[in-house]
């Protein structure tokens, strides 16, 4: 799937419902294929929800929908080059999986919407099996939870179709979330770029937004919830009363933590790791 040479916006003129709020920090040249893949998606949802289903079966990620976008899953520079132009869009077709997907019928001994929640190279996926809800999920939406209103929205959605709720909050000190983030950016086998200003918003809204969440559902039938400290080399269970000694009292703080270890890292691996390029220095620290 390639890209044609139009340059209306979709979010203008959403084909099928099909929508999504585009960036304001990127290039020219980026917002036009950011245009490009939202109509990609929409004028081929059906599609491309089975090519997800197919590829990807009940694990529902937008970096998972970023693959569907040829251009950019054709290599390590592709992913970092295109990760924040196909962000939004993909994040819509995610979005549209799902939403697909709750509807389905679930055996009754794998009835569980599992959301995965934490802040952008927290090791969620690692830590999943802390959960001990796994094996049981129908559903495992593998996100950051950072938007309130869009978590609830479709926690809501999941008790509608008689399905179990359980959120996986994983915490990770920023300093080493950005060390992960730094390195999946720069692996053969990964390139997926998150900017430092992306990662302290999500960072710092996904730890507040657990708190609300459980005050909000805590106690309602069907929902559950499991807190996970990645602090160390071995994920561990926390509480949520140690959770919130671990609060950030500012983005700011986050995004200068962040800029100075993408910093530190480069400056103390650059010489020997060639995938350390100055564009990726310069994706993860753009705004």
């Amino acid at each position: 799937m390639g890209m044609s040479k139009s340059k209306k916006d979709i979010t203008s003129t959403p084909a099928k419902g099909f929508r999504y709020t585009g960036r304001t920090d990127l290039t020219p040249e980026e917002k036009r294929i950011e245009n490009e893949v939202g109509r990609l998606f929409a004028e081929n949802l059906p599609a491309l929800i089975r090519e997800y289903r197919r590829r990807f079966g009940h694990i529902i990620d937008r970096n998972n929908a970023q693959e569907l976008y040829v251009p950019y899953a054709k290599n390590r520079e592709s992913r970092q080059e295109l990760s924040l132009a196909t962000h939004e869009p993909a994040g819509a077709l995610a979005d549209e999986v799902y939403h697909t997907l709750v509807t389905k019928q679930a055996p009754a001994d794998k009835n569980i919407v599992l959301f995965n929640a934490g802040g952008q190279g927290s090791g969620k996926t690692t830590s999943l099996r802390l959960s001990g809800k796994a094996d049981r999920a129908f559903i495992v939406m593998d996100g950051t939870m950072q938007d309130f209103e869009k978590g609830c929205r479709n926690i809501d959605l999941a008790f509608q179709q008689g399905k179990l709720v359980h959120i996986n909050f994983v915490y990770c000190p920023f300093r080493k979330a950005v060390e992960h983030i730094v390195r999946r950016a720069s692996d053969v086998q990964g390139g997926r770029v998150v900017n430092i200003k992306r990662a302290a918003k999500g960072h710092f809204h996904a730890l507040e937004n657990i708190f609300k969440l459980t005050e909000k559902y805590g106690s309602r039938d069907g929902f559950t919830f499991t807190v996970v400290d990645n602090s160390e080399e071995n994920p561990k269970p926390m509480t949520l009363e140690e959770l919130r000694r671990k609060r950030y009292p500012r983005i700011d703080d986050l995004e200068r933590e962040g800029y100075a270890v993408v910093d530190e890292v480069f400056a103390t691996f650059r010489a020997n790791d060639k995938s350390l390029t100055e564009g990726l220095h310069r994706r993860l620290k753009s705004n």
